[in-house]
């Protein structure tokens, strides 16, 4: 195969074992170590390679249980009540095993099977940075077995390889059981094709096959087949003389789609979302530059508004004392100049007094509608001023709100849309 999984092309590894080697298979290459004595399985994932895209774990060295339960739909089951389940088949503390299942409608209730990884070796994964970046973590058995049953609901589904066998069925899309038979029982005792077929016969019985009725397809050799195949009535394994080994065998999946059984899942499947944070590294560091730019701006927008404020309050203080010389208290100067000036029409046609009357409508409209200003002119009891706004929008609010402050008609006698801002030009 060129592609290692339909998820990490070439790049990544696949990871399986039998329980005493390790298979690996990085770059197209596959190399088999076995572990030194006292030496962990954990130790011989490569951790200057790429990280795994998938690894298979043995199904031999999981806890693997049928389970059903008086649940009128499968979305009820939780891990917490699934543990109280398996401590009570079992016997173990709730706490021992990681889990993993496969649930589904069975009659009035639920069925399924569930797995078990020790929390001691999920502890251990953990504190390793090559295991804990991948972010498959399957059942070996689970997957071929899914496999080799295609869309079937209900048969008997068998893979053999060149050391060993999983087998398992299935009823109305429910597993009731899985295994796995290793060849190898010791040193010198291998199973022949006679012991292989007496168990799977007897297993397959007591997950619920109906040997007359149950048809069983997948994978198996020549030999075995000729054991098995005469007790049943409907027969549809491939049989084969070219049996892969088992890490062969799991390779073979590397282009399958994901079963949905996986244990890297709940508060120990976070980091599968740490692949996908790299795409967004650069979009995140711009929107963090811009955000820095538009707060840096906006601080000296601030700065300069606070000086043109500073300035205004000074121009309000030097007309207020040149106007009242002998006024020393400061309470509200406009008040206290209009009313020295007079209420009338007469007095409201002072330049000081016309001057402060703008400053302060000025004022008023800018708190409602703020805008960048450059210039401010008083003429003759003419007001012109320059300077720009956010866009064409905003200086027709602010032309309006001067127009309903002041009383007058205000003029836009320029515009100039460059630069991302609207510049102007008006008077009034």
């Amino acid at each position: 195969m060129d592609e290692v999984t339909a998820v990490a092309q070439s790049a990544a590894a696949v990871a399986g074992w039998d329980g005493s080697t390790f298979a690996v298979r990085a770059d197209g290459e596959m190399s088999l170590n076995a572990p030194q004595e006292g030496e962990s399985l954990l130790d011989l994932l490569p951790a200057d390679q790429a990280p795994p895209a998938r690894i298979y774990w043995p199904l031999e060295q999981l806890l693997v249980r049928s389970f059903s339960l008086p649940l009128s739909e499968p979305k009820m089951l939780d891990a917490a009540m699934l543990s109280q389940e398996v401590a009570e088949l079992t016997g173990e503390e709730e706490e021992s095993w990681w889990l993993a299942w496969h649930v589904g409608k069975s009659g009035s209730g639920i069925a399924g099977l569930v797995f078990g990884l020790s929390q001691n070796m999920r502890r251990e994964m953990q504190e390793r940075e090559a295991w804990q970046n991948c972010p498959q973590l399957l059942v070996d058995g689970w997957e071929r077995l899914q496999a080799r049953r295609g869309d079937i609901g209900r048969c008997a589904v068998i893979d053999e390889d060149a050391d060993g066998l999983f087998f398992g069925f299935i009823s109305d899309g429910v597993w009731r059981g899985m295994r796995r038979l290793n060849r190898q029982q010791g040193v010198d005792e291998r199973m022949s094709d006679a012991q292989l077929a007496m168990q799977i016969l007897h297993s397959w019985q007591a997950m619920g096959m109906d040997v007359e009725a149950d048809a069983v397809v997948g994978r198996a050799g020549a030999q075995l087949t000729n054991e098995l195949q005469a007790g049943f009535a409907h027969w549809e394994a491939e049989a084969t003389t070219d049996l892969p080994d088992r890490h062969a065998a799991n390779f073979e999946l590397a282009d399958a789609p994901l079963s949905g059984l996986n244990f890297r899942h709940g508060k120990w499947g976070v980091r599968r979302q740490w692949r996908g944070m790299q795409n967004w590294k650069r979009p995140l560091a711009l929107a963090a530059g811009l955000l820095l730019i538009w707060m840096v701006a906006t601080v000296v927008q601030i700065v300069v508004l606070g000086e043109q404020a500073d300035r205004y309050q000074a121009e309000v203080e030097e007309a207020f004392h040149r106007g009242l010389p002998n006024e020393r208290v400061m309470l509200d100067p406009l008040a206290q100049l209009r009313q020295a000036a007079g209420s009338g029409p007469s007095a409201a046609g002072g330049n000081s007094s016309d001057v402060l009357r703008q400053l302060d409508l000025l004022g008023r409209a800018w708190r409602e509608k703020s805008w960048t200003l450059s210039e401010l002119n008083f003429d003759g009891g003419t007001v012109k001023m320059s300077g720009s706004a956010a866009d064409i929008d905003s200086l027709n609010k602010i032309r309006d709100k001067l127009s309903q402050e002041s009383g007058r008609e205000v003029v836009i006698s320029d515009t100039d849309l460059s630069g991302g801002r609207v510049s102007f030009r008006m008077k009034w």
